[in-house]
Formats: structure tokens, sequence, C-alpha cells
């Protein structure tokens, strides 16, 4: 019996089988989570920064604002 088409895809090669996530589900679950909790943390340490502006408060906000980047845009 015939079989009609071409086998194996559209253009006659074997399909490739992506991996649609890199990580398992639970690491982007923990980074959203992460994400949501960083907000008023980083809101209450830039209340603290303007009040009492310390190198170190500086430091610890800018840390947080970079690891919030990381968790929201990774």
């Amino acid at each position: 019996m015939k079989r009609f088409g071409r086998p194996g895809g559209y253009y006659g090669g074997k399909k490739r089988h992506r991996k649609k996530h890199r990580y398992p589900p639970w690491f982007y679950w923990w980074k959203i989570w992460l994400a949501q909790l960083l907000i008023p943390v980083i809101c209450f340490q830039l209340f603290r920064t303007l009040i009492f502006p310390t190198t170190f408060d500086i430091i610890l906000l800018g840390l947080l604002i970079l690891f919030f980047l990381y968790c929201f845009t990774g």
C-alpha cells in the first residue's frame, strides 16, 4: 500500500523535537514568586535609602534591583 506525502515532515526531513523548557516547571514558579516578593522589599529599601543614605543601603538596593531584573526578564 502506498502512502501519500513525504515521510518525516513537510519538507521531507526528520522532524526535530525541541525541548519546550530549559528548566523544570517548579523553577519558573519559583522565579515568579521571588519576583513578586522582591517588589515590596525593593520599595522599602528605596525609602530607607532616601531617608538614611549609606553605602550599604545603596549597594543593597542595586543588588535587589539587579536580582529582580534577572527574575523578571529571565
